[in-house]
């Protein structure tokens, strides 16, 4: 997942949803273009390598924190991915009871271009990850059979969710942010498209926020002065407990309750069943 910010806004990039083509492959020259493109990624320069990671994890930010990213793809030369977000839909969650955490309610916002989409997902034939489609396991099919099967990514769906006051307390300092369950989905793009359009990636400390540009996210989003002094005293004091934790967890007394508790367990399933054999009918044929 791919988090871009866009006009004081969280622009998330999901995943395009991946497609099997079971056809066979008229073009037998496509396995080879295949395996020379893959020869052609080497060839791109590589930021230096850290000395925890080597540059075979091409695509893990993690590799560069203390250098630039690799991107290997082509951007054109002053990106406005902006210009090609066309709004579709939006989908508003309302709170029924601000007392009752867990009582919400969805109210979509469609636009006339919906139905249509919603109507070819529902008409899509669904499998399930879980149990296997045939009463042959993949891995015993022919080699051949194995060889047929295609992935390819076609849309790239764009949502924007709003930024609201969070109570993550991994914050150095301030109030922390965190994503708002309102969102707008834009027109879906075609994955090339949607990388050249948008910018380069950025580094780590470009996609970091500190204090001063929470603060007028939150200022932008509607909170006041109050909540904001109410949220960073929330923080400190569970940053406080998980202090304490961490001294008391380097006790021996809090260590052999741990091993009581999973001893416990370990008898308790086999005295009883747990949820775990009770549905393995679910995934075993």
């Amino acid at each position: 997942m791919t988090i871009h910010l866009f006009h004081h806004k969280q622009i998330c990039k999901e995943a395009a949803k991946p497609t099997v083509n079971d056809a066979p492959d008229p073009d037998p020259s496509n396995r080879t273009s295949i395996t020379s493109s893959s020869d052609e990624d080497d060839d791109f320069p590589h930021a230096k390598e850290t000395f925890f990671h080597t540059s075979r994890i091409k695509d893990s930010i993690a590799v560069q924190k203390h250098h630039g990213t690799n991107d290997c793809e082509v951007h054109e030369e002053n990106p406005h991915l902006q210009d090609f977000m066309i709004p579709h839909h939006s989908v508003h969650v309302r709170r029924l009871d601000d007392e009752e955490e867990d009582a919400v309610t969805v109210t979509i916002a469609e636009t006339a271009a919906e139905q249509p989409v919603n109507a070819a997902a529902a008409a899509t034939t669904r499998r399930s990850c879980l149990r296997p489609e045939t009463k042959t396991s993949y891995y015993n099919r022919p080699k051949t059979e194995k060889s047929k099967r295609r992935i390819h990514f076609g849309d790239v769906f764009v949502r924007d969710y709003e930024m609201i006051l969070g109570d993550n307390p991994c914050v150095t300092y301030g109030p922390p942010v965190t994503l708002d369950w309102d969102y707008v989905e834009f027109n879906p793009l075609p994955v090339d498209e949607y990388e050249f359009h948008h910018p380069p990636r950025r580094t780590i400390r470009e996609m970091g926020m500190n204090y001063y540009r929470r603060k007028e996210l939150l200022t932008l989003a509607g909170h006041s002065e109050e909540e904001l002094k109410m949220a960073k005293k929330e923080v400190k004091k569970c940053k406080s407990n998980r202090y304490m934790t961490r001294q008391l967890a380097s006790y021996p007394v809090v260590k052999m309750q741990a091993t009581i508790e999973s001893a416990l367990r370990k008898c308790r399933r086999l005295l009883k069943d747990d949820h775990w054999k009770t549905e393995r009918h679910l995934f075993v044929q």
